[in-house]
């Protein structure tokens, strides 16, 4: 088996890394945050929406695909 980086180019299709931001916070929530059996479509989780790291995702990937 080969390993390789996630930043080498055969990644590209599946999208970008995304650096530069801490997701400690949404990940201690997701901990306390209800896993149900099998696939289920969440649209929206207002408890998660609700943190500031959500706007950090949202200006830095977003915003960043907007500017080119």
């Amino acid at each position: 088996m080969e390993l390789k980086s996630i930043k080498d180019e055969s990644f590209r299709k599946y999208g970008r890394v995304v650096q530069n931001i801490d997701f400690g916070p949404l990940v201690e929530a997701m901990k306390s945050t209800p896993v149900p059996d099998g696939v289920v479509y969440e649209p929206s989780i207002p408890e998660l929406e609700a943190l500031p790291v959500k706007d950090e995702i949202q200006n830095k990937t977003y915003g960043e695909l907007e500017s080119r």
